[in-house]
This record gives structure tokens, C-alpha cells and sequence, in this order.
């Protein structure tokens, strides 16, 4: 059949609503409504982050290389609360396939697999009506608790939403990600910081692990950063968090050199954060998070805040202004670090040297984040 075939014949009455030839006008206008409310949203999730794309050198250093893990278990950063205004509907990468994140007109924050389980439209052109999301294709609606509850046609199926865990901690959204699509087993954990406003982010080709190994690498701090870091005694655990203390000494913009003692806090493979006495009377918070996006590539995001030990004469604009160069700093600190993500291969069983112990002791300890029969040497 053609194309001529398919139109239809020119004595065919059509509702007035629709144009010879052409989807019923109401369509196009939601279409269009659509593509514009994408557009805002994603204006909206730019404006409170800034994306890197790595441009040194790159090479395919995963042919041939050990078997990949799986997808760790654990919570894993989606980006900042500030991204997603009421009525806001994003798609991103996730585990190797995608997620749909959305904010009803009240405030409440939902992340669903991304397709609608009528048919199989993708949720992600859809739009939020009050506290329901919309599928794009027949106009199903969900609510929060991700039942079906609307139809334009017909009494609502049972069906329901793939919606996902989600917590909003810290200023930042994360989803639950579970290899049998169990429930939490653990919860992010309570940290004294304020809310994190705006992050940078940047993809690899690398491992989440791999990231969060560079913590218990000290021989790298002095090879590739020159920076003297020293651990303060052996890391203490709790399942799935880790805290351990380390001591630094380097320049800071503004502040000149210091000695660091900072203290570091690990929760699963996705989270780090690190609190620091600064000079002064300001306590800093950075924040290093790692979000697996399909095999092999990892986005890692990174922020800083800063806490006023007491109130003082520093406003908010100026606070702010601060955290953004902090930002700046550690940002243009793990950068050196960049060019060796993007070409490092995964090891199950790497050479260490005997000064190495921590990245050993590191390895076992990511083990209960994967299926058993599949976790890292």
C-alpha cells in the first residue's frame, strides 16, 4: 500500500476538529505542548548544573579486559532536588536502560521505568496533570502511588507503574537500584551539611568502584596530585557504610595552605562525602557521587558546600560564591585524574604492592554490593 493509498478520499467527511491528511489538530497541539514543556525542563535541570565532556586522550582499554561485575545494589545520585520543578518530566540513563523522573504539581518526586504498562509508550514524552503522569500515547493517567486511576475511554485497567525507590537527601535525588528488584535493605545515611544547590558532572568509561577506589589509593594523592595524604587509623564499618579519617596538606584559593584533617563518609558505591575545619569559621562539605549509566560508563558528580560554624557577617551571595570556587578547586583537582578514567581497565585481580593494602581491603568490602555469585575478587 502506499502513501496516496493511505490518504483519505477527498468526499470523506472528517470531524471538525482534524485537517484532511493531517493528525487531529488537538494532537499536534499537545505535541507541541509537550516538546515546549521538555524544553523548559530541561532549562530548568541545566540551570542548577554545569556537564563536562572529557577531551584529552581516550582510549579503548576494555577490549580484552577481565569480566565486567554487574550493576552494583545501592543509592545512586540522579542529580539535584532543584532540577526538577512541579510538573517537570526528565529521562536519563540508568543500569543500562532508562528512568523517568518526575515532580507532581504538589512537590512529590516519583521515578518509574520508562515505559507505560498499557501498550508500552515511553512515559517520557508524557506531561504531569496535578499529581498524576500522563502517558503521551493514549492519555492513561497514574498517580503517585503509581496505579492506574484515569482513562479519556474506559474504566482504568489494573495496571500500575515500575515505580522505583526514591529518596531526596542532602539537597540530591537517588533511586534504588537492586540486581532482583528488592526494596531498600539500607538507607542513606544522616549527615550533618547543608543542602547541596547546583553540581557538575561528567561521564567515563569506567567503573563506579574504580571511582571510589581513588580514596583508598594514597599512593596516587603523592604521584599524580602531590599532595601528602596520610590515613589516621584503619577504616571503621557498618555494613554498607564505611567512615574513615584522613590528614592533607595543600594550597586553597583564598585561604592559602592549610592542614586538612578530613573526615570521610561512604555509603554503597554511590556516595562519598567529606567534611573539613577550614580556617576561619567555616566547616566545608565536598561531595563526590558515582551513577552507573550502562556498561562500562559511569557519570560522576561533584559538588562543595559550606557551613557556617556560627553566625557571622558573611551573606548568603558571598557563601555562595564560595562554594562555587571550592567547586571549581576540587573539580580542577580530580580533573588530573580524568585522562586515567577514561582509559583504565578493569583488573579482578590487580598486582598490588604491599603499601597497596587499602585497595585490597577496599575490594573486599565492595563485594556485598554485587550478586553473590558475581562480586569482584
Amino acid at each position: 500500500m502506499t502513501i496516496e493509498e493511505l490518504k483519505p478520499p477527498d468526499d470523506m467527511v472528517l470531524p471538525d476538529n482534524t485537517v484532511s491528511g493531517l493528525q487531529p489538530i488537538s494532537l499536534l497541539l499537545q505535541r507541541r505542548r509537550a516538546a515546549a514543556a521538555t524544553r523548559r525542563h530541561k532549562a530548568a535541570y541545566d540551570r542548577y548544573s554545569s556537564v563536562a565532556v572529557y577531551k584529552g586522550p581516550s582510549f579503548n582499554a576494555h577490549l580484552g579486559c577481565d569480566e565486567f561485575p554487574p550493576h552494583p545494589n545501592g543509592w545512586f545520585c540522579v542529580g539535584v532536588g532543584r532540577q526538577f520543578p512541579p510538573g517537570s518530566v526528565m529521562t536519563m540513563p540508568f543500569m543500562g536502560s532508562e528512568i523517568v523522573i518526575y515532580r507532581t504539581r504538589s512537590g512529590r518526586l516519583r521515578i518509574t521505568r520508562p515505559f507505560c504498562p498499557h501498550i508500552g509508550a515511553h512515559l517520557g514524552l508524557g506531561e504531569v496533570r496535578g499529581e498524576n503522569i500522563v502517558c503521551p500515547f493514549h492519555r492513561f493517567e497514574f498517580g503517585p502511588d503509581g496505579k492506574c486511576d484515569r482513562t479519556p475511554y474506559s474504566e482504568p485497567p489494573r495496571i500500575s507503574l515500575s515505580l522505583l525507590p526514591s529518596r531526596e537527601r542532602y539537597g540530591m535525588v537517588w533511586v534504588w537500584n537492586h540486581h532482583e528488584g528488592a526494596e531498600p535493605t539500607w538507607e542513606l545515611p544522616s549527615l550533618d551539611c547543608p543542602d547541596v544547590k547546583t553540581i557538575r558532572y561528567c561521564d567515563f568509561n569506567v567503573l563506579p568502584q574504580d571511582m571510589m577506589e581513588n580514596l583508598f589509593d594514597y599512593g596516587h594523592f603523592k604521584s599524580l596530585h602531590g599532595l601528602d595524604v596520610l590515613p589516621m587509623g584503619r577504616p571503621e564499618t557498618d555494613g554498607p557504610y564505611c567512615r574513615f579519617r584522613l590528614r592533607n596538606r595543600h594550597h586553597l584559593p583564598v585561604v592559602g595552605y592549610i592542614d586538612e584533617n578530613i573526615e570521610v563518609d561512604i555509603a554503597g558505591l554511590g556516595m562519598s562525602h567529606s567534611r573539613v575545619k577550614l580556617p576561619g569559621e567555616h566547616r566545608m562539605s565536598s561531595w563526590v557521587m558515582t551513577t552507573p549509566l550502562k556498561e562500562n560508563v559511569t557519570r560522576m558528580w561533584l559538588t562543595a558546600t559550606l557551613t557556617p560554624v556560627r553566625e557571622g557577617p558573611v551573606s548568603r551571595r558571598t557563601q555562595d560564591a564560595l562554594e562555587k570556587v571550592l567547586t571549581r578547586f576540587y573539580w580542577t583537582l580530580l580533573a588530573q585524574d580524568f585522562f586515567v578514567f577514561q582509559s583504565k581497565r578493569y583488573f579482578r585481580h590487580p598486582g598490588l604492592a604491599r603499601e597497596d593494602s587499602q585497595i585490597g581491603w577496599y575490594r573486599h568490602w565492595c563485594r556485598q554490593f554485587y550478586p553473590p555469585v558475581d562480586a569482584p575478587s
